[in-house]
C-alpha cells in the first residue's frame, strides 16, 4: 500500500490557548489520494513550548461552506447549521504520551506534539482506542484545531504546520 505526508502550513496567535479555543481555522490541503487513511499527525510550532498537559483535537471536513469555527485563540462558536455545512468527516487527537516520557522540547526553540495513530476521540481526548479514520471523496480537505487539555502557546502567527501521514 502506497503512503505519502501531507504538510498544512497554518495560521495562529502567539499567544497562550486555553481550553477550547481555536488555534487555527479551517486550512484547506489536498489528500494524496481520492480515499486516505491517516495513520499519524504532527503539530509543529517553531518557537513555541510544549508540555505533557497540552493536547489537541484535530477536526477534518469535506467543505468550508461553513465557514471558520470561531476567532482564533477563543472558544469556538460555529452555529450547528454552519458545522454541518462544513461536512464534519473525523477528528484526530494529538499530545504527548505521559507513559512513554517523551520530551516535546527536546529540541531547542522547536514544539512538537504528535500522536501514535491517527484514531476517533476516547474518554481523555488523547487519541488512543478507536477506529482509523478515514478521509474519501477528496482530493480536496480543510483541517481546523482546537486546544482540548492545557494552555500551550504557539510562539508566532506563522510558524507553525501540521504533518500529515496516509495510507491508500
Amino acid at each position: 500500500m502506497p503512503f505519502n505526508t501531507v504538510t498544512v502550513e497554518l495560521t495562529t496567535t502567539a499567544a497562550a490557548h486555553a481550553l477550547g479555543d481555536v488555534v487555527f481555522n479551517p486550512t484547506e490541503f489536498r489528500l494524496p489520494h481520492r480515499s486516505c487513511k491517516l495513520i499519524n499527525a504532527t503539530f509543529i510550532a517553531d518557537g513555541g513550548t510544549a508540555a505533557a498537559d497540552q493536547k489537541f483535537e484535530f477536526l477534518f471536513f469535506e467543505s468550508n461552506a461553513g465557514g471558520n469555527l470561531g476567532t482564533l485563540n477563543a472558544t469556538a462558536d460555529i452555529s450547528a447549521a454552519n458545522f454541518k455545512l462544513n461536512r464534519y468527516q473525523g477528528s484526530c487527537f494529538v499530545g504527548l504520551p505521559d507513559s512513554v516520557g517523551v520530551d516535546a522540547d527536546a529540541v531547542d526553540n522547536v514544539a512538537r506534539w504528535f500522536n501514535v495513530t491517527a484514531q476517533t476521540e476516547n474518554n481523555d481526548h488523547t487519541g488512543g482506542a478507536g477506529s482509523p479514520l478515514v478521509l474519501s471523496n477528496g482530493p480536496t480537505f480543510y483541517v481546523a484545531g482546537l486546544v482540548t487539555v492545557g494552555t500551550p502557546t504557539l510562539g508566532g502567527t506563522d510558524n507553525c504546520r501540521l504533518v500529515l501521514g496516509f495510507e491508500y
